[in-house]
């Protein structure tokens, strides 16, 4: 029975869970836009330290409030299985990748007419939330340093 409630959870988070993607992916257009202005201002003094400076900036900046909500999304879990300790975690797991994975990767289905900064940089990003998750799902300490902020993580 435990492993259907899981199930169902992970099926929930599919579903439900889209509404804290898009707000993640708000924040993560938020945290990219500096470096997306220094590359229109490289774009039009046809700088190109200025405009690699902008996409360097753009990139660290949605990887960094990605790798924010992956590490919230794992430690949301951990929590979770703590206080559950008789569920079954693995279709949990499927699902906090998902999670870590699909902020990039719904910004990567938009489609516009001039991409900016912040469209060239997904892919980086993409490789990083991955990155951000495996190191979170099996060394979790290492990230401290940088993301002890992150409520729920210990």
């Amino acid at each position: 029975m435990e492993v259907f409630l899981a199930i169902a959870i992970m099926i929930a988070s599919f579903t439900i869970g889209l509404i804290p993607i898009a707000v993640a992916m708000v924040v993560m257009g938020l945290a990219g836009s500096p470096g997306a202005i220094l590359f229109v201002v490289g774009q039009r003094k046809s700088q190109n330290w200025i405009k690699l400076t902008g996409l360097l900036i753009a990139a660290l900046g949605q990887s960094y409030v990605v790798g924010s909500y992956s590490v919230f999304v794992v430690s949301l879990l951990r929590d979770f299985s703590e206080a559950r300790p008789d569920m079954p975690t693995w279709p949990l797991w499927i699902a906090t990748l998902f999670h870590s994975v699909a902020v990039p990767t719904y910004a990567m289905k938009e489609k516009t007419d001039q991409p900016t900064a912040q469209h060239y940089t997904l892919g980086i990003v993409a490789i990083l939330s991955l990155c951000v998750f495996c190191v979170i799902a099996f060394v979790p300490a290492v990230l401290r340093p940088i993301y002890g902020w992150v409520p729920l993580y210990h």
